[in-house]
Order: C-alpha cells, then structure tokens, then sequence
C-alpha cells in the first residue's frame, strides 16, 4: 500500500525532513518510483490516503476518503535470527508498479508476518546482536 512517487522525489524531498519514511517505503527494483504509505510527516497511520502535502492529505481524509487504503503490510518485519525464516513472499510488477504479497505457509491468527527485505535494503540502524 502507498502512494506511487518518483524516487528520487521522494529522497530528495520528504525523507531529508522525515528520515522514518524510508524506513515504511517500498523502493522498486529499478530504483525509479517508490510507495509511501506514511502521511506528510512520514509516520505510519491505520490508512494511507494518497496526499502528497497536508492540503492534498485533507482532500482524501475528507472528500476522497472512500479512496483509503490501510497499511497493514507495511508494518511487515524481517524475521529475527532463530525465529524460523520467512511466511511471506513478495512480487513486483514494474509495468503496473504493484507488488503482490503471498503467503508463503499457512499461519495462524496472531502470527507475526516476516518478509525477507533483499540484499539492498540498508540495515545499518538495526541494533547489534
């Protein structure tokens, strides 16, 4: 879920003054668009609604709200070493810019979904083990 935005739009601009975002944001493959699903200061809500500044954010709050999404699989971790791998599995589509999650194992209700985040994803901030 989020909104579709050029990267390099992205980085330059909203994540300088709201760094968490990157951190909630789904970078293509191709590194030319990213989906943000964070609101205009780059933190994580129940629904994603499509705004790029706070007046466009009130617009689909408002108006456009039937247009939410919520941010359920943004909240997806990376499995913690021992914890038995991943359940979840995720594909691109560059032509349509969507990603397609799966469930990669039956689950149960309750269980933590984890997602294997690449060889790319920056994970410096991750505390030692």
């Amino acid at each position: 879920p989020g909104v579709l935005r050029p990267a390099e739009q992205f980085y330059s601009t909203k994540c300088r003054v709201y760094p968490q975002a990157v951190g909630y944001s789904w970078r293509f493959t191709d590194n030319k668009f990213v989906l943000d699903p964070t609101d205009d200061e780059g933190n994580i809500d129940m629904y994603c609604y499509g705004g790029g500044d706070a007046l466009s954010n009130a617009v689909f709050k408002t108006l456009l709200s039937f247009m939410r999404v919520g941010t359920e699989l943004t909240r997806i971790n990376e499995p913690p070493i021992g914890a038995g791998g991943c359940n979840v599995s995720a594909r691109e589509n560059l032509e349509k810019r969507e990603v397609v999650f799966t469930l990669c194992r039956d689950v149960v209700v309750g269980e933590e979904l984890f997602l294997d985040y690449g060889l790319d994803y920056d994970r410096s901030n991750y505390a030692p083990r």
